[in-house]
């Protein structure tokens, strides 16, 4: 089996950080392990993390003494580690028992090093709740390249939201290969980055650079709107 580690982000969310350990430890893939990373929070959630039933799954824990941003939380746990796949995981957000799984199995059969997800947004009140996963969609590479252009031309389009497709871009798995060849997250004001996102940039530098990307239509995440995610956070 390829080996996935699924990178879990924090930043002063530790009221939710219970729910996304959960939803990475009732994954249905089980050859996983976890990055956690908590990126100066007022408090440090050790606690939470050590009192969790991660089901077996090993953990590897890294805490910021600083606020350093997303973007280099992702890049840290990417070369602290070697495995071949990455699912990023926020501290407020919920996957869904079956994401690992079909995320893998769509890069796989689609031959591509990036993939996105579908997902349903809930308001910052709301409990996390796993849906009915959808119809499944193929969506071919071209069409993912036009939306991709599409949103270069118009930033205040998302390149996976056009009004047909509806999909997440922290919800992504994706190759390490990118990493291998100095393909970065890239911090505020830095002149490669192109949308305000640290998801969004790194999927559509990566969709446009490559061409490499797939996308699954099937609802895989659980998305926290109005959580505070301010710029050089999450």
């Amino acid at each position: 089996m390829d080996r996935i580690t699924t990178i879990l982000c924090n930043y002063n969310h530790e009221k939710y950080l219970a729910n996304a350990i959960k939803s990475i430890a009732n994954q249905t893939y089980r050859d996983m392990d976890v990055f956690v990373i908590d990126d100066g929070s007022d408090h440090d959630p050790i606690e939470i993390i050590r009192e969790a039933d991660w089901k077996g799954l090993q953990v590897k824990y890294l805490r910021n003494e600083e606020n350093e941003g997303k973007w280099s939380c992702l890049n840290k746990a990417i070369e602290m580690t070697s495995t071949r796949w990455y699912m990023i995981q926020d501290a407020d957000d919920y996957a869904f028992p079956w994401k690992a799984e079909s995320q893998l199995k769509c890069l796989k059969e689609t031959n591509t090093s990036l993939n996105l997800a579908g997902y349903v947004p809930i308001s910052v009140e709301e409990d996390h709740s796993i849906r009915d996963p959808g119809v499944i969609e193929r969506v071919s590479r071209d069409e993912i390249l036009r939306c991709a252009n599409l949103s270069l031309r118009n930033p205040h389009v998302h390149h996976n939201y056009t009004g047909k497709y509806d999909l997440h871009n922290g919800a992504s798995m994706f190759s390490r290969s990118f990493h291998e060849l100095g393909f970065r997250f890239q911090p505020p004001g830095m002149g490669l980055r192109i949308t305000r996102s640290e998801d969004s940039d790194y999927n559509l530098r990566a969709t446009l650079q490559f061409g490499r990307t797939s996308w699954l239509t099937k609802t895989c995440y659980s998305y926290r709107l109005g959580s505070g995610h301010p710029e050089g956070t999450f």
